[in-house]
């Protein structure tokens, strides 16, 4: 497993990430009385199309507060020194965040290609946001689980050193 700085910066990084995924989804669901039947009403990967623009976007919420735990979660484990000994439990955690977030970039993609009038305009833009967000924190959360299953060359030698005096 990579050391507890670079998992810590890792985490950093997800966060970063992570604020620009956020702040284009609270954008676009503020600008939900510029447009209150909502821009994304009908498209695939979204809340049923009856819904008011205030609840369309509720999954959405779902998965970035999801990962707001789960890097808060990696951070303190990695502090208390607990990560090693759960490797295989964070990576998949971030694999699973990994997934969810490719779906929200295919979403809010899909969601970009709708035919824009003047009053949408805005909207889509704040969709675009949450597009880059979500493809920055795929590749975040990809060195997050690439970090937890990378063993460095000491450990690999302590093992071989384990199996031969057993």
């Amino acid at each position: 497993m990579a050391s507890k700085v670079t998992v810590n910066l890792l985490a950093g990084l997800v966060f970063c990430t992570w604020a620009v995924s956020i702040a284009g989804l609270a954008s676009l669901q503020n600008g939900c009385n510029e447009d209150p039947a909502g821009v994304m009403a009908g498209v695939e990967k979204f809340s049923s199309p009856m819904l008011t623009c205030g609840k369309l976007y509720r999954y959405w919420w779902f998965v970035v507060s999801f990962e707001i735990v789960s890097i808060i979660g990696l951070v303190i484990a990695n502090l208390l020194g607990a990560v090693r000994s759960q490797k295989a439990s964070w990576a998949g955690i971030f694999s699973v965040l990994l997934l969810l977030y490719i779906s929200m970039a295919d979403a809010f993609l899909t969601a970009q290609d709708l035919p824009v009038s003047n009053a949408t305009a805005t909207s889509v833009g704040r969709a675009r946001v949450i597009t880059a967000g979500s493809i920055m924190t795929c590749v975040a959360n990809a060195f997050i689980v690439l970090a937890l299953g990378t063993e460095s060359a000491e450990v690999e030698e302590e093992k071989k050193a384990e199996k031969s005096t057993i």
